[in-house]
C-alpha cells in the first residue's frame, strides 16, 4: 500500500494532541464532579452522565477523525496495466525572428509577446508532439518534433533576433523547414504548421510552398502579431546604447 497525499502526514501529530486534549477534559470533568458529590449520589444529581458514554464518545470522535486522515492521504493499493490508445498531433511552430519582431507596438514586444502566447500553447497540449523553426531571411529548426514541452520552451525562450545571420521574412523556407522536418514518418498523424510572423514574405514564393504542403495534407495556420499603424524598430547598438533602425 501507498499513499498519493503524503503531505498530509503532519496531521497525525495532530490527532494525537486531539486525544490527549479530550482524554484529559474527560478526566477533570470526572474529578469535578466527584468533587461535587460521590459517586452514588451522582448517579441521582446528574442522571444524564455516564463516564462510560463520554469514554466511547472520545473514541468515536477519535477513530473518525483517524479515518479521515487516511482518506486524505489517498491510500492506493496495487495497479492495473491498462493499454490506452491515443492519437496525438504532430505541431511545428515557425516563429519569425527578423529585427522587426523586436518593435514595441505591442509590449513588451512582437517576439516576446509570442513568446508568451507559445508558453501558454504549451501549457495546454496532451500527449501531442512539438516543434519549433526560426526563420528571417533563411530557417531552420530550433526543436524538433517532441512531447518534452519543457525541452520545447527553452527553445522558446532561446528564441531572438540574433538567431538567423540572414535579415528579411522568407515564408517560403519556414515551410520547405517544416515539410522536411515533419518527414515520411508522421505521414498518418494530423500535421499542422503554425506560422507567426508581422509581416509579408520579402523572398520566396510562399503560396506555391503552401500549396505542396497541402499536398503533403500538412495544414497551416497563420498568425500576425503586431499593429497596423506599427512603431519603430528599438535596436543596441555595439557600445550598448539604444538607437532606432533607419532606411536609406
Amino acid at each position: 500500500m501507498n499513499f498519493v497525499n503524503t503531505h498530509f502526514n503532519y496531521l497525525f501529530p495532530v490527532l494525537f494532541a486531539l486525544l490527549v486534549f479530550l482524554v484529559f477534559s474527560a478526566k477533570r470533568k470526572a474529578a469535578l464532579l466527584e468533587a461535587f458529590a460521590d459517586k452514588r449520589s451522582l448517579v441521582w444529581l446528574v442522571s444524564s452522565y455516564s463516564r462510560k458514554r463520554d469514554s466511547l464518545k472520545t473514541a468515536l470522535i477519535i477513530i473518525a477523525a483517524f479515518f479521515v486522515i487516511i482518506a486524505m492521504l489517498r491510500p492506493q493499493w496495487g495497479f492495473v496495466w491498462e493499454e490506452v490508445e491515443h492519437k496525438g498531433v504532430d505541431i511545428l511552430i515557425a516563429v519569425d525572428v527578423s529585427r522587426s519582431m523586436l518593435t514595441k507596438d505591442v509590449l513588451p514586444s512582437r517576439l516576446e509577446r509570442t513568446k508568451l502566447a507559445l508558453e501558454d500553447l504549451a501549457r495546454q497540449l496532451r500527449g501531442d508532439r512539438v516543434g519549433l523553426i526560426a526563420f528571417a531571411g533563411s530557417a531552420f529548426v530550433q526543436c524538433p518534433l517532441t512531447i518534452d514541452y519543457n525541452g520545447f520552451l527553452l527553445s522558446v525562450r532561446d528564441l531572438n533576433t540574433r538567431l538567423i545571420p540572414k535579415p528579411g521574412t522568407n515564408i517560403e523556407n519556414a515551410i520547405v523547414e517544416a515539410m522536411q522536418s515533419f518527414g515520411k514518418g508522421s505521414e498518418g498523424a494530423d500535421r499542422t504548421l503554425v506560422i507567426i510572423t508581422d509581416g509579408e514574405s520579402h523572398a520566396g514564393d510562399a503560396l506555391k510552398a503552401s500549396a505542396l504542403a497541402l499536398q503533403a495534407n500538412i495544414t497551416i495556420h497563420t498568425i500576425g502579431v503586431g499593429t497596423t499603424q506599427g512603431e519603430l524598430i528599438e535596436v543596441k547598438g555595439e557600445d550598448g546604447k539604444l538607437s532606432y533602425i533607419k532606411d536609406q
